[in-house]
């Protein structure tokens, strides 16, 4: 871990030059309220009525706030500047209120191109009884 300082604000960020194709990152866990779902529907303005009620189903694309937040977690800073250059997501089994979800990730490949450091990763989200919910696979610019 990097001492914080006014030249770095981003100490636990993960960089280019420390990442290793075949790190792992995670595991971290969220438990999937009827609030979180029925908040995530009203910030995509989906009125679907699955969605609402007492045991709502969540919608397909919330999976995606799991993976991303694997990379702001366990120690983790998002530092500022990089880009997403693409995603590819893809949605296994029903995501329900009740769960508690499992993230893990791992680092698939990095490279300069162009002068750009870009990175792969890859996340599965899993529910408690490791039936897989949703795969992400990830290419990063890495501004550090």
């Amino acid at each position: 871990m990097r001492t914080p300082s006014p030249a770095d604000p981003f100490p636990n960020a993960l960089r280019f030059d420390d990442l290793r194709e075949g790190r792992t990152l995670g595991p971290v866990a969220h438990h999937v309220t009827a609030e979180m779902i029925r908040r995530y529907a009203e910030s995509t303005g989906d009125t679907h009525p699955d969605y609402a009620g007492p045991a709502p189903l969540a919608h397909p694309a919330m999976a995606t706030i799991f993976s991303t937040r694997l990379m702001g977690r366990v120690g983790i800073d998002r530092p500022g500047g990089g880009i997403h250059a693409k995603h590819e997501y893809e949605f296994l089994a029903p995501l329900r209120a009740g769960q508690t979800v499992t993230t893990t990730g791992r680092v698939v490949s990095k490279e300069l191109r162009r002068g750009r450091r870009y990175v792969v990763y890859e996340t599965l989200t899993v529910d408690e009884s490791g039936r897989a919910i949703a795969r992400c696979r990830v290419t990063q610019i890495m501004s550090l």
